[in-house]
């Protein structure tokens, strides 16, 4: 873990890597330039040889890219510029600070506009949380924080200036100012990149593999951090927490809209099998307005005052404030109010120049925010952040949208599959969107509400909380029904879909995968927009109109249907059904899916609620096994690790499960005829139920199973 400071906020700690500071992106620690304008070259230190990364000529740079089955490609960066003069290639400082990790930096004066032109004519992906598209090639995309409310185009709270090349690279400009990306929209041979900054920082990451890139990138800005296990359960509105348990729904998070309204339930919800989210900001920046004055600045137009987090004493009181709602009950907090659009027309003690601001005063809220939740609440509380950029991208659960109540691809539910698949891919990867969209129409629509809670069931979290929504059974007795289904659903996939967010957190991979991370060479592949693969083993397809069908293109492998068993092969596109109660999902042929049991409706262990009625999570975990070894070509194999650190290894009709940590096992066969199990050597208790045959047995440091 690393620590830096941003400016006068001195002693804040910055969790991971917030590489960029107000009106200036800062270098890695070690490395000192010397403030010299960009044709001066007298201050800077020799360097050593770059093999992979050299000076063509005067205006160019060019890197080798190692290319699958064929010669290493060079990419070329030229026309490098600072507010329009040009800037020749020795004024540039060229480093590998990571392998196939490569780094191109300049300073200048003051906070100006660079230019950089990049030779390259591909399909590009990532650039943050984006509804439009996935593919930006031939648009221009701004790295801007703004909230919109209505169709979105291209814009977002959550920008990250870093995108993935199908040739083979990924780009990351170090900024939290401005930068168009230009993306063959003007030349189609040609990038064009203009970033506002005092020093340039160009990060240059070799593949070709998008989760190479991925990796490497996130590996310089930041990672997810863990929250706890509760967080991944679902979530519902505080005002309808209480009737969720008596109807018998899987919840463990009340989130509430108000502080006061919030922290007044906390004790009967912690009763009740409950954490407690509530808001930080708004009504809390008041409290601090009174008491601090003029560091907090009105921002224009506003009629709320703005922390000024680059002012300590500010910052301390406000996060006093955060301490005195963890006094009161508070398990975490929702960021609403800190994006873009906060910091415009506001003066900051620091001097920081605005325009460097729009992106990083976010990142400093969440920040300090994150220090009550690891310091005052031990790490065991999280944060919902609506407005993020690369340096903060690893805190806590990401909020999309707003997205609207409706079936609209510009802003509704197709935009939200979208934003969350384009957030993945820019290094974002525990992102989920306000269930059923926190943007309403006056009537209620249950049939948008039960397509997008099919789709949440498959997201890092079932979100229901957003201010002014209805609860499940707001909508009636057939939504509530399937609300029911995918809440149990949700929460029995909890080990499957920690131990992703665990991958996550070790390698940057998403939860929610596009198909073009894995399967960039396959074109249909790239072109699936609104299809994603759901952690290693699951492909889902929500249904994101009116309809009963949708077209699903399934990539290589093979792949059966989770509700029927059917069994597909890969790189063909299917029709699939999908009456309003259902959703397509498909499962790798061999995989083992960790589970929960159904009965399981709180992650809140009993020891903090002491709610003793509550079905928890207990010893108790199932597998699930996809997949027989008949009528198929190869032989059913999956290998991996569950989220408590048990190796589970098929290999055809075996199943090993070694590590130390004891359980009670239920392991299930899905959609196949089993007439005799042993484990260990020893015949088991071979049972039925409506899922189909299963085992049970004591699982304590190694389980060998064998099936016919």
């Amino acid at each position: 873990m690393e620590w830096y400071k941003l400016n006068s906020i001195e002693a804040i700690p910055v969790r991971l890597r917030i590489v960029c500071a107000a009106a200036m992106l800062f270098a890695p620690l070690g490395m000192v330039l010397a403030q010299t304008p960009p044709g001066d070259t007298a201050s800077r230190p020799a360097e050593p040889p770059i093999d992979a990364l050299v000076r063509a000529d005067k205006n160019t740079i060019a890197l080798t890219l190692p290319v699958r089955g064929g010669p290493p490609a060079k990419l070329l960066l030229s026309g490098f510029e600072f507010d329009g003069d040009a800037v020749s290639t020795d004024k540039l400082h060229l480093r590998e600070i990571a392998p196939g990790v490569f780094e191109v930096t300049s300073i200048a004066y003051a906070v100006g506009e660079w230019r950089v032109r990049i030779r390259d004519a591909a399909s590009y992906y990532g650039l943050g949380e984006r509804s439009d598209t996935l593919n930006h090639a031939h648009t221009v995309v701004h790295n801007l924080s703004q909230t919109t409310s209505g169709p979105r185009g291209s814009s977002t709270s959550q920008p990250i200036p870093f995108f993935m090349s199908t040739t083979g690279y990924g780009i990351w400009f170090d900024t939290t100012g401005d930068a168009a990306f230009d993306l063959n929209a003007t030349s189609s041979k040609e990038i064009i990149v203009d970033c506002d900054a005092e020093k340039l920082r160009i990060v240059l990451l070799t593949g070709p593999e998008f989760p190479t890139i991925l990796a490497a990138f996130t590996a310089q800005a930041g990672r997810s951090a863990l929250p706890p296990y509760w967080a991944f359960a679902p979530w519902i509105d505080a005002g309808g927490a209480s009737k969720a348990r008596e109807l018998g729904l899987a919840e463990s998070v009340a989130v509430s809209d108000s502080p006061a309204a919030g922290l007044a339930l906390t004790k009967e919800l912690h009763r009740e099998a409950y954490k407690v989210v509530v808001p930080a900001t708004r009504a809390i920046a008041r409290d601090v307005a009174e008491e601090l004055g003029s560091p907090i600045q009105p921002a224009a137009g506003a009629s709320v005052p703005v922390v000024d987090f680059t002012n300590r004493h500010a910052t301390q009181l406000w996060q006093d404030n955060l301490r005195e709602a963890v006094r009161n009950g508070a398990d975490g907090f929702w960021m609403d109010g800190a994006t873009g659009e906060s910091a415009a027309g506001v003066r900051f003690s620091d001097d920081s120049d605005p325009r460097m601001m729009r992106n990083r005063y976010a990142a400093l809220e969440n920040h300090a925010a994150d220090e009550v939740v690891r310091k005052d609440l031990k790490g065991d509380g999280v944060l919902l952040i609506r407005g993020t950029t690369a340096g903060d991208n690893g805190i806590g659960l990401l909020r999309g949208g707003p997205f609207a109540a409706s079936f609209s691809p510009e802003d509704g539910l197709p935009a939200a599959v979208t934003a969350g698949l384009n957030a993945g891919l820019s290094g974002m990867p525990l992102w989920l969107a306000d269930l059923g969209g926190s943007l309403r129409p006056a009537s209620p629509d249950p049939l948008l509400f039960m397509r997008w809670t099919e789709y949440a069931a498959f997201s890092p979290v079932m979100e229901m909380g957003s201010p002014g929504s209805l609860p499940p059974w707001g909508y009636g007795d057939e939504a509530l029904a399937v609300y029911r289904r995918f809440s149990t659903l949700h929460m029995a996939t909890f080990p499957y879909r920690y131990a992703a967010a665990q991958e996550a957190e070790e390698t940057g991979m998403p939860m929610m995968r596009a198909l073009a991370l894995q399967y960039q060479d396959d074109e249909k592949a790239r072109q699936a927009r609104y299809e994603y693969l759901f952690g290693p083993d699951l492909l889902v397809a929500p249904i994101v109109d009116e309809g009963t069908q949708r077209t699903v293109y399934l990539p290589a492998g093979e792949w059966i249907d989770y509700w029927t068993g059917q069994a597909f092969a890969g790189r063909r596109t299917i029709l699939a059904e999908a009456a309003i109660d259902s959703i397509p999902v498909y499962v790798r042929q061999g995989a083992v899916i960790p589970m929960l049991p159904d009965d399981v409706t709180t992650l809140v262990p009993t020891s903090e609620s002491g709610n003793k009625a509550l079905k928890t999570m207990d010893d108790r975990r199932v597998y699930e096994i996809f997949g027989d070894t008949s009528g198929t070509e190869t032989i059913p194999t999956n290998n991996t690790t569950d989220f408590e650190g048990r190796k589970v290894v098929r290999v055809g009709n075996t199943l090993t499960i070694s590590g130390d940590s004891a359980a009670h096992v239920i392991l299930r066969w899905r959609f196949q005829k089993i007439v005799f199990a042993t484990v260990n050597g020893a015949p088991a208790n071979l049972e039925m139920d409506a899922k189909g045959a299963f085992i049970e047995f004591d699982h304590l440091s190694q389980s060998a199973i064998a099936w016919r």
